[in-house]
């Protein structure tokens, strides 16, 4: 072997150990960061009240450190007051827990037919313009999740039934609650109180909104997800 080869042998090797320390140094971005995480404990104990949106919201209340008495006469005051008929009865409320300020709301608008109920969400809660988010484009929505996930705030969505899958938990369209990802798959509550998982592209694929379905204040768009801040 001839002393240039050799030389350029060990300056190769010598490059490679020095990008190799480099790299270690080298801070991992957000999205590596949130790669995997799940949120553990997440009392979920609400889905026999038959109201998905409402058993999403209490966990999330006593997630938060709200206690169970408390999240009970929410209940309470939801079936008093027909939550049915009146849907801004579940941001009213909220004041009365004190939590009107931390509850956040994200969505992509819905199309031709966009509601954006601006003026139930502005009469109830502490400050539209920073508690509702209007999402730019549709691929913000992953992203913005698995934020929320990794920074331990369970985000709740609305989901559509997928006809041609019947041996999964959700059967009907519904809202889960979300609670951990890694870079396959998305793991979700749900009515009556049963943990699963899909897919990331087939979560994506039913966290939507069709053009004339459920045009109410709790789903007001495309990729909806709600959460409570600490």
């Amino acid at each position: 072997m001839n002393k240039k080869l050799l030389l350029v042998i060990v300056l190769v090797l010598i490059l490679g150990a020095v990008l190799t320390f480099f790299a270690s140094l080298r801070k991992p971005t957000s999205l590596e960061k949130t790669a995997t995480y799940k949120i553990e404990n997440i009392p979920y104990n609400y889905g026999s009240t038959g109201c998905c949106y409402c058993a999403a919201i209490m966990a999330m209340m006593e997630h938060k450190g709200i206690t169970k008495n408390k999240i009970q006469d929410y209940w309470l005051n939801l079936k008093d007051k027909n939550y049915y008929q009146d849907n801004a009865i579940f941001y009213r409320l909220l004041k009365k827990y004190s939590i009107e300020d931390k509850f956040k709301m994200a969505y992509f608008p819905h199309g031709t037919k966009d509601i954006t109920f601006k003026d139930i969400y502005s009469a109830n809660l502490t400050d539209y313009s920073k508690q509702i988010q209007l999402l730019k484009s549709q691929e913000e929505a992953l992203p913005l999740l698995k934020k929320l996930i990794s920074n331990n705030f369970p985000v709740g969505v609305w989901v559509e039934d997928n006809p041609q899958i019947t041996s999964d938990e959700v059967q009907d369209d519904t809202f889960i609650l979300v609670y951990g990802h890694d870079e396959a798959n998305v793991y979700f509550w749900t009515l009556p109180g049963v943990k699963s998982s899909w897919s990331t592209s087939e979560f994506v694929s039913r966290w939507r909104l069709q053009e004339n379905n459920f045009p109410f204040p709790v789903i007001p768009g495309r990729y909806t997800m709600v959460w409570l801040e600490k």
